[in-house]
């Protein structure tokens, strides 16, 4: 990511782009200033100014042409309320005409297998390219 769509990420969309839902949880989108998020784009969805869901989208990276979803996570009193489906909605919505990508990987509390992941991704559209759980879709 060159420096100038940095700046123009951050002057169009720095200002959060709130979309509020009917269940009143809030998707934000800015620029990860952490050093080791590599200028990735976050997606966080907040209830009642708790940050309850994230993605991260690195817009290239070595896996491949396009966006690579690098992170997706629900707190565990949030999940199958539809939050992970909400965050890739919000990416799709930025990204269309571009391939996604992104890893079928449990996250550290392991809630979901990677089968399970993998079900729930191809349910969205993903389709698998290999056996180590990384996925794809053009939107």
């Amino acid at each position: 990511m060159n420096k100038n769509h940095i700046k123009q990420i951050i002057k169009e969309e720095i200002e959060k782009i709130l979309k509020e839902s009917e269940d009143h949880y809030v998707v934000s989108k800015f620029v990860d200033e952490d050093p080791k998020s590599y200028d990735a784009i976050r997606y966080d969805v907040h209830l009642n100014g708790k940050n309850v869901a994230y993605a991260s989208l690195k817009p290239k990276s070595g896996e491949g042409d396009g966006p690579w979803i690098s992170g997706l996570f629900v707190s565990a009193d949030h999940r199958g309320k539809g939050l992970a489906r909400k965050l890739l909605a919000a990416i799709e919505e930025d990204y269309v005409g571009q391939t996604l990508r992104l890893r079928a990987k449990p996250y550290k509390d392991k809630a979901k297998s990677k089968e399970a992941l993998i079900r729930l991704y191809t349910s969205l559209g993903f389709a698998p390219y290999d056996d180590e759980g990384r996925m794809f879709k053009k939107v």
